[in-house]
């Protein structure tokens, strides 16, 4: 990341033609840097800036940050009605507009537009709601948004002039002798942060014939056999096509013989110099960082026992630097996949973890304890804040209509028909109490937390100890302040109920509570039921073992006698 700044400027826009002719009306500029750089400059009536000195420094960007431009149509009146319109947008890197920089450099080549890039724009289409005809939308080929570009490290904000950044490379020729004494060179147009390779080939005198065709040699040929057609082969970083079953068109051409692997020999009719030289500019590049685990100077992994018509793999420095630049420059962020021992609470990841102390577990059955500790990005936090910021305001409500209640009840005056007790008042009182510490609650962290952004809201949560504790607990508050509002408020209409009707007040709180608490009632009844159940079938199966036992018994003890009297039996006679 460059640490030092580029500096940008809006000198005018071109070709657009605005929908309401009115002087009221200024095109607006807006340039945004990777999202996190601002700026809006307002234009005259003609499209040019009238001060060109209000440009803005961009820190900490690089040549590959993502510049968008918007053209918007605004008025400098104060009607409400009369609002911005984007008209044409524009979306390019820092490196491109440098480029189209030195572009028009080379084309002008004059020191007054030596720092302007051209942009062209991408005109928005009307709304065809209006049917009159100044808002039907019309074609704006030729929009185009001129800027002001000094990188840095350039001394005065002067560019050297240079031709195009794409590379541009003279081979070495086999059937034009005159083209192998061309020499191609190379420079590297780098700063601080960013190293550019630039390739510039000279210009050689060409024929005419030569100039305005291709080069043979580039060309890909046909041959014809028969009603079919095959393609001929051809070698990068060389001048001359093979094949491996047929001779080349032209008779005084002889034959070539098949190639193998590039990295064991490279190639014959490149010319060393220049690749050399390509070499040495790729190793000074940044990008050639990326390939630390191999060596510079290592010539390619051979591949013995190639057969024809085989793919030739190329391995050395260049053709690392040109993979490299293939892949992509900018990584789309994704959310990470949820693991499987993870549970998603509203929107929020509760991890099961077995180190969680029992404390930790009792507060956050009625806090948000887990989640504050948990969370570790912006976005976790931000979901969190808006969870307790949609909690504060609808606490705050609740208690604002329970406030309204009890000044009414304290109001009444002791002549009034309802029976107020002095056990009813105290809880009127009580749940007065209660509602006002908790319309103070609300409305201090209403000020503090929910007008600040999620930076500060992280800083605000900490407490003395660098932990959540204290601020999930005092965020709760306003709740338990509601709560306890409400069954104060409750237990005063209970008892003036009851001294009018006591039986009705005990029928209907019983219904009630047994509805609140079904759940528990029946999974009690169940639970009984399978404790019944299961003791009278232990009962039973004990009693049957018991049976069984005492019948095994009762023969053993028969069964010996009867024994002992077969025995002498048989005895007798041998005797």
């Amino acid at each position: 990341m460059s640490t030092k700044p580029w500096q940008l400027t809006v000198v005018r826009v071109q070709g657009l033609r605005f929908i309401v002719p009115d002087k009221s009306w200024r095109p607006i500029v807006t340039v945004e840097v990777d999202n996190h750089i601002h700026n809006e400059t307002i234009l005259g009536v003609d499209g040019q800036n009238p001060n060109l000195k209000s440009g803005f420094i961009c820190h900490d960007v690089q040549r590959s940050s993502m510049v968008e431009i918007k053209i918007w149509q605004g008025t400098q009146s104060k009607k409400r009605g009369k609002k911005r319109r984007l008209v044409a947008t524009a979306t390019h890197t820092l490196d491109y507009l440098l480029q189209k920089t030195k572009e028009s450099t080379t084309v002008k080549g004059s020191k007054s537009h030596a720092q302007h890039a051209e942009v062209k724009l991408t005109c928005q289409t009307c709304s065809t709601r209006t049917s009159t005809p100044s808002s039907k939308g019309r074609p704006q080929n030729g929009a185009s948004l001129t800027l002001k570009v000094i990188p840095p490290d350039i001394p005065g904000g002067q560019l050297e002039p240079a031709a195009a950044i794409s590379e541009q490379v003279t081979l070495e020729s086999v059937s034009t002798p005159a083209a192998s004494s061309d020499r191609s060179r190379a420079y590297v147009d780098s700063d601080d942060d960013n190293a550019s390779v630039s390739l510039d080939a000279q210009k050689t005198d060409l024929p005419q014939e030569t100039a305005s065709s291709p080069p043979a040699e580039l060309r890909r040929r046909w041959k014809r056999a028969g009603k079919k057609h095959s393609q001929m082969r051809y070698i990068v970083f060389s001048d001359v096509d093979y094949d491996h079953t047929t001779t080349c068109s032209s008779g005084d051409e002889s034959d070539i013989a098949s190639v193998g692997s590039w990295g064991e020999a490279g190639p014959s009719h490149l010319n060393e110099k220049l690749l050399s030289t390509f070499e040495e500019a790729i190793r000074d590049c940044p990008l050639d960082s990326c390939f630390d685990s191999y060596s510079r100077t290592e010539d390619g992994i051979p591949l013995p026992n190639l057969r024809d018509g085989s793919i030739t793999l190329v391995d050395n420095p260049v053709s690392r630097w040109l993979a490299a630049s293939l892949l992509p420059q900018h990584i789309v962020p994704r959310k990470p996949d949820v693991p499987v021992d993870t549970e998603r609470i509203d929107g929020l990841s509760e991890q099961r973890d077995s180190r969680v102390r029992w404390w930790e577990r009792f507060l956050a059955m009625f806090t948000m304890y887990l989640e504050l500790r948990d969370a570790t990005t912006d976005s976790d936090f931000e979901l969190i804040f808006q969870r307790m910021r949609m909690e504060w305001t609808f606490i705050g409500t609740l208690l604002a209509g329970l406030a309204a209640v009890n000044t009414a009840v304290l109001s009444i005056s002791p002549d009034s028909t309802i029976p107020l007790t002095e056990t009813a008042l105290q809880s009127i009182a009580c749940s007065s109490i209660f509602t006002g510490l908790g319309i103070a609650a609300t409305a201090y962290f209403i000020l503090r937390y929910s007008f600040s952004p999620i930076s500060l809201f992280r800083a605000r949560a900490l407490d003395v100890y660098g932990s959540y504790t204290f601020f999930s607990l005092s965020a709760r508050v306003p709740t338990l302040c509601m709560v306890a509002s409400a069954m104060g408020l409750m237990a005063f209409l209970a008892l003036v109920a009851f001294e009018v009707w006591p039986r009705g007040v005990i029928v209907v709180c019983f219904l009630v509570g047994i509805l609140m608490s079904l759940q528990f009632l029946i999974f009690g009844f169940h639970q009984a039921g399978k404790g019944i159940v299961g003791g009278t079938l232990k009962v039973a199966h004990a009693s049957s073992t018991l049976v069984r036992r005492f019948t095994a018994s009762e023969e053993v003890t028969t069964s010996a006698p009867r024994a002992q009297k077969a025995t002498r039996k048989g005895a007798g006679p041998s005797t």
